[in-house]
């Protein structure tokens, strides 16, 4: 299997990984032969990305790391907890169900850790309906990667998960239009948002249950290193070290994913912006141990090397940024390869090669 992205899709190509509505719910299942009017609406749904059977990598299997159930579960309770917030709006008189989340944020910390960094992926086969709740998921599975690697103890990599599976969950109480044009918000509209980490931390405690772990940092998840995040302005260490976590993954996730005010980042550009922020928005420490815990490309990504050749990511190197393994297809002159050939980008012999682009066809 590989990746492309719904708008290359064509007749005749075949889903490897089914397609799931805003409940988690198979759409379109895999072994689904496309045909226009499928590629069409998957386009229209705004489904990231589609992952299609290719002969060439029958042997590439990309395991989800959150599977399809937990998402649905998650799902489930994030829908509930919008609807009471909507319902109840003060933030004293929401309840959230903090023993479902719980056992929700056990169930993504005992999963993840089960997964290899190599096998790390996010969830991108909701539709854009569900931007926020996939949102949720992915800066929880993508801390949990950051977690491990600065050694968080079990419990307080817990609280980091139950922050990232409720933050935002405020922004419902928001006008649809704000959410929809973030990057072009007038003076009142900027206000309205940046109230929403309050109100976060307001509705979180009064959660019978909830940890002073958690609560503390729901409310800086939008802070930055160097001081020009909201809502306080805090600056370095003053912003807790779970806070500076969500804030970086919160970042990541985002730019990942498609927004109705911009396009989606290929997940290598991502990494340049965190990279390149980092000491400035983020800690410098963390943002390099986070570039070096996740894949710059994941599996099935299809790449053209500064040499011209064409081929697939089959696996990931992490902690060699930007330098994975291929399989690549084509020779320096595009002619297919009768056997395809694998290339080792960390290898010293391959020091004069670089991916120069993602391959969407």
């Amino acid at each position: 299997m590989r990746i492309i992205s719904p708008a290359a899709l064509k007749p005749g190509m075949v889903l490897a990984k089914s397609i799931y509505d805003n409940n988690g719910l198979v759409m379109v299942r895999e072994g689904t032969s496309l045909t226009d009017n499928t590629a069409v609406r998957l386009e229209s749904l705004g489904i990231p990305l589609v992952y299609i059977e290719d002969p060439r990598f029958d042997d590439l299997e990309v395991r989800e790391t959150a599977d399809a159930e937990l998402v649905r579960e998650i799902l489930a309770f994030r829908h509930a907890a919008r609807e009471n917030i909507a319902t109840n709006r003060t933030p004293k008189n929401v309840h959230l169900d903090m023993e479902t989340c719980s056992r929700l944020a056990e169930r993504v910390v005992d999963l993840a850790r089960q997964s290899t960094p190599e096998d790390f992926n996010l969830v991108n086969y909701l539709p854009k309906e569900s931007y926020w709740d996939a949102h949720a998921i992915n800066t929880s599975l993508l801390s949990m990667r950051l977690a491990t690697e600065l050694h968080f103890d079990r419990e307080t990599t817990l609280q980091l998960v139950i922050v990232c599976l409720i933050h935002d969950l405020s922004l419902v109480l928001l006008p649809p239009a704000v959410l929809e044009n973030l990057g072009r918000l007038n003076p009142e509209e900027k206000k309205a948002l940046y109230a929403h980490p309050r109100i976060d931390t307001e509705i979180l405690r009064n959660q019978r249950g909830a940890s002073s772990v958690a609560v503390g940092p729901i409310g800086q998840h939008h802070e930055l290193w160097n001081g020009e995040g909201y809502p306080k302005g805090l600056k370095g260490e003053s912003i807790l070290p779970i806070a500076r976590i969500v804030s970086l993954v919160d970042t990541y996730a985002g730019l990942v994913s498609e927004r109705p005010f911009r396009q989606r980042l290929m997940p290598h550009e991502a990494i340049e912006y965190v990279m390149g922020f980092a000491d400035e928005f983020f800690e410098l420490d963390m943002a390099d141990r986070f570039a070096r815990s996740i894949p710059t490309y994941f599996l099935g990504t299809m790449v053209s090397l500064n040499n011209k050749q064409k081929g697939v990511v089959i696996f990931a190197n992490i902690g060699e940024i930007a330098r994975p393994v291929i399989r690549a297809i084509t020779d320096p002159n595009g002619v297919p390869l009768d056997t395809p050939a694998k290339i080792d980008l960390s290898s010293p012999d391959n020091a004069s090669l670089l991916i120069s682009a993602v391959v969407d066809e």
